[in-house]
């Protein structure tokens, strides 16, 4: 692997824990010394974590908690009868506030999970309603495979496309970046593949990238095209 001074291509994939060894250890090691890496790092390790957050809240069965608790009750095989014995030996050693205490304790645990279960609920539903920092680019089933993730920095014109397990193209084609509104098309870069499909390429646009209505990666001649002329292998429609 050719060692960069600033190995800016591989920090992505760094936050995302994807490197290999090698790789890793060259990143790590010259985080020790470069504070500009160690602040692009920061923004992409920001972004990373709010990828979890953007995932909807799903629903979940109504016999789940039925299921979860008959499980329980197979495994632990305590009865009634037992749980009720085991309360009344209790209570029969302490006195009537000590019960009363673990009561109000029981009680208030469970108030405050329920509502650190609110919180994370509101949390997560206004980061999927306002963040902009990951747009996940689906594949449209041309390429078979392949994901892409686009990275924005916060001053919303700086960004990172990270593409994984796109099929490696032949000498003569290569993957182009597209920024889609009803006005414009502008290409935003060419790449390609190695091996393992991955790819981190820096991208940067004039206006902000949450201006566009959508984004995408299409198969060209190498060197790129004035307007895509192959397959959309990688595809996403935002809202500006």
């Amino acid at each position: 692997m050719a060692k960069t001074k600033h190995p800016l291509e591989l920090l992505p994939a760094y936050a995302l824990g994807s490197l290999r060894e090698d790789e890793r250890a060259h990143v790590a090691e010259h985080l020790q010394t470069c504070k500009a890496c160690r602040q692009e790092l920061a923004g992409y390790e920001k972004a990373v974590a709010q990828l979890a957050l953007a995932t909807p809240i799903q629903t979940a069965p109504a016999q789940l908690k039925q299921r979860l608790m008959q499980r329980a009750r197979s495994q632990t095989g305590e009865s009634r009868h037992e749980r009720t014995a085991w309360w009344a030996a209790l209570s029969a050693r302490m006195p009537a506030y000590a019960a009363l205490g673990v009561i109000l304790i029981v009680g208030l645990t469970i108030a405050n999970i329920l509502l650190w279960r609110e919180l994370q609920q509101q949390q997560t539903q206004s980061v999927a309603l306002t963040s902009t920092m990951a747009i996940t680019l689906d594949n449209t089933g041309k390429g078979d495979t392949g994901t892409g993730v686009l990275v924005i920095s916060e001053d919303g014109r700086h960004a990172t496309l990270i593409v994984e397990q796109l099929p490696k193209l032949s000498p003569q084609q290569q993957y182009q970046l597209w920024l889609i509104d009803a006005d414009r098309l502008a290409s935003a870069g060419v790449f390609s593949v190695g091996q393992e499909g991955y790819y981190a390429l820096p991208v940067f646009s004039e206006l902000p990238f949450d201006s566009y209505t959508a984004f995408g990666v299409s198969i060209e001649p190498l060197g790129g095209s004035q307007a895509p002329t192959g397959d959309i292998v990688l595809y996403k429609q935002h809202d500006a």
